[in-house]
């Protein structure tokens, strides 16, 4: 391993179980455990990415509404006007 230092550290014993826990189960080292736990820790924090909004227009009272269908005949009219 390059770069690592030897260093001493107080625990708390329940963690120090599920961190063992954690290394018998994934095949890796008590060590690999604490260095992944404290590479997330340390990962920057990125900004939730906010909700798609969709920009409307019109009476919020009167819904407009398209079935699937009247969107096709729309579009297919739209390719007819476009061709004359």
């Amino acid at each position: 391993m390059l770069g690592a230092m030897r260093t001493t550290l107080i625990l708390d014993d329940r963690l120090v179980r599920q961190a063992k826990r954690r290394a018998a189960d994934t095949g890796s080292t008590l060590s690999e455990v604490v260095n992944e736990a404290l590479r997330e820790a340390f990962r920057p924090v990125t900004e939730p990415v906010p909700p798609f909004r969709m920009i409307t227009y019109g009476d919020p009272d009167e819904p407009f509404h398209l079935t699937p269908e009247d969107i096709k005949e729309m579009e297919s009219q739209d390719d007819l006007d476009s061709l004359r």
